[in-house]
């Protein structure tokens, strides 16, 4: 099915990461790097790479950590690590 105008399915993904603001009244500030937590295959991760942010993309399982090296440019910088292996500071 193709939504009717856009010639996109209807899970095509954004044409552009626009993620919000994390800090009010910043929206102008230009998104440079990324930290993306549980990268899977990738799919966010070549959005914000395309659109020239530096990603580093964690992701614990080491499956789905190689299936993600095969899917996003070498630019991006992927590491095998769990959110719970953070240490806060």
């Amino acid at each position: 099915m193709v939504r009717r105008g856009t010639g996109r399915t209807p899970s095509s993904p954004p044409a552009r990461v626009s993620p919000p603001p994390l800090v009010p009244g910043c929206s102008a500030c230009p998104v440079r790097t990324a930290l993306e937590i549980g990268a899977g295959t990738g799919k966010a991760t070549r959005l914000f790479a395309r659109d020239g942010i530096a990603v580093t993309a964690t992701e614990p399982d080491r499956a789905m950590l190689d299936e993600l090296r095969t899917h996003v440019p070498a630019e991006v910088q992927r590491v095998r690590a769990a959110f719970e292996d953070g240490r806060p500071g």
